[in-house]
């Protein structure tokens, strides 16, 4: 681009990172939702978990804010998912397809809609269909 004598466009980007990045570097204040591990930010799901909760953003970087418990359903609910995450991280450490499958059947939203057949036969399809991202499953 530099070498054409053409005008680059220098308008800001939708990439937010950039945003952040300068209010971390001006000190601007702001506030985003981030997700970071769970450091007791909602205290009623696992504390090694991933949630996404309001954070301060200024010359001191990003800081967390304490979100509070949630309801029971709505806790309950998150941790059946998060269960299913470590079931499927679990399925990338041992690179095992079965593991990967049996994540698949686990997750709440397969199980509503099908048997656990259909469940396995629909993660076969997707495991077959991508053996350049997901071959590594054996």
């Amino acid at each position: 681009m530099l070498s054409v004598e053409k005008q680059i466009d220098q308008s800001a980007s939708n990439e937010f990172a950039a945003t952040i990045i300068n209010w971390v570097v001006t000190g601007q204040v702001s506030g985003i939702y981030a997700n970071v591990k769970n450091r007791g930010f909602i205290p009623s799901l696992p504390p090694d978990c991933i949630v996404e909760v309001p954070t301060l953003v200024d010359h001191n970087g990003w800081q967390p804010c304490h979100f509070g418990e949630l309801p029971a359903p709505c806790a309950a609910l998150n941790t059946a998912h998060v269960s299913v995450q470590r079931v499927a991280v679990q399925a990338w450490k041992e690179a095992s397809r079965e593991t990967a499958i049996q994540a698949v059947m686990l997750d709440p939203l397969t199980a509503a809609v099908c048997t656990l057949d259909e469940a396995r036969a629909m993660a076969n399809e997707l495991l077959d269909s991508q053996p350049e991202h997901l071959g590594y499953l054996r």
